[in-house]
């Protein structure tokens, strides 16, 4: 997914890019690796009024579930 959208891919990300997937060849930007995605996100403050504490538990959730 990354490759797909031109991200660097993160040396902690397990898998490679499947180029056989692509009708034309991913980015440049799809090759660059970085350390690691994690800790990027930052809290924001809401949008529309939602709840802060509600993301932080969603959040919480998709990592319990391997999804961060």
């Amino acid at each position: 997914m990354l490759a797909l959208l031109g991200l660097p891919v993160p040396e902690d990300a397990e898998g490679r890019v499947l180029d056989d997937a692509f009708e034309a060849p991913p980015s440049a930007g799809s090759r660059a690796r970085i350390p690691t995605y994690r800790d990027a996100w930052q809290p924001v403050d809401t949008v529309g009024g939602a709840d802060v504490e509600r993301t932080r538990q969603e959040i919480e959730r998709l990592k319990a579930m391997g999804y961060l």
